[in-house]
């Protein structure tokens, strides 16, 4: 019997100057509501940074609805499609609808984001 694929753990940007870094070095990919940015690293993990602008709500509530939908997007379908030794970060510039359909339509973005961005790899 063979052994199951191992996942890898997504780990969290935190730091201010990690946000900065991936920004000026980084890929950038976007969409009408979303900037993806990628570099690579030398490790052998996965960082994932998530910035959600005051602009898309003024109620923390809301923002950090959209950060989880994110974060499970990425997990789910996300992670596997990336290889090892990235740091990612997802910004929301506006996105106007949170309820079922919002959802929605913020995963189909991060989707077709996420294809571009694994064709031009």
């Amino acid at each position: 019997m063979s052994p199951t694929p191992k996942k890898h753990k997504v780990k969290r940007l935190t730091r201010t100057s990690d946000f900065r870094r991936v920004y000026q070095k980084g890929t950038r990919f976007k969409s009408p509501n979303i900037r993806l940015y990628i570099q690579q690293m030398p490790t052998d993990a996965i960082c994932l940074g998530v910035v959600v602008s005051k602009r898309v709500s003024k109620h923390a509530t809301d923002r950090n609805r959209i950060r989880r939908i994110v974060k499970e997007w990425f997990v789910h379908s996300g992670s596997e499609a990336h290889s090892l030794g990235r740091d990612i970060v997802i910004s929301i510039q506006s996105f106007s609808t949170l309820g079922a359909a919002g959802s929605k339509a913020l995963r189909a973005e991060l989707h077709d984001l996420n294809k571009e961005a694994l064709r031009n790899e």
